[in-house]
C-alpha cells in the first residue's frame, strides 16, 4: 500500500517571514494579505514539486495578530493611502 503524507503546517517564523517580504513593498489590506499567503504557500509547493504546506485558520490570526500589534498592517494606514494612489491617477 502506498501510505500518503499528510501535509503539513507551515512554521510560524517560515511565514511571518513571508508576511514580512508582502508588506515590505506596499501596504495590504488584513483580506489581501491573508489571500497573498495563502496563494504563496501553494504557489512555492507548485514551483518546488513538493507536498503542500498548509496554513491553518489559527496561524493566520497569529501572524495577522503580530503584524497588528508591531504596526505592519494597519487597514485604515492601507485605506488612506490607497485612496490618495488612485487620486493621482485622476
Amino acid at each position: 500500500m502506498t501510505e500518503q503524507s499528510q501535509p503539513r503546517e507551515i512554521a510560524f517564523p517560515r511565514l511571518l517571514d513571508r508576511t514580512m517580504r508582502i508588506l515590505a513593498q506596499r501596504d495590504h489590506s488584513e483580506e489581501e494579505l491573508r489571500r497573498k499567503l495563502r496563494q504563496s504557500v501553494q504557489r512555492t509547493a507548485f514551483m518546488q514539486q513538493s507536498e503542500p504546506e498548509i496554513i491553518t485558520d489559527a496561524q493566520l490570526d497569529k501572524v495577522i495578530g503580530w503584524c497588528h500589534e508591531n504596526g505592519w498592517l494597519n487597514d485604515a494606514r492601507f485605506t488612506e493611502r490607497f485612496i490618495q494612489s488612485r487620486s493621482r491617477k485622476g
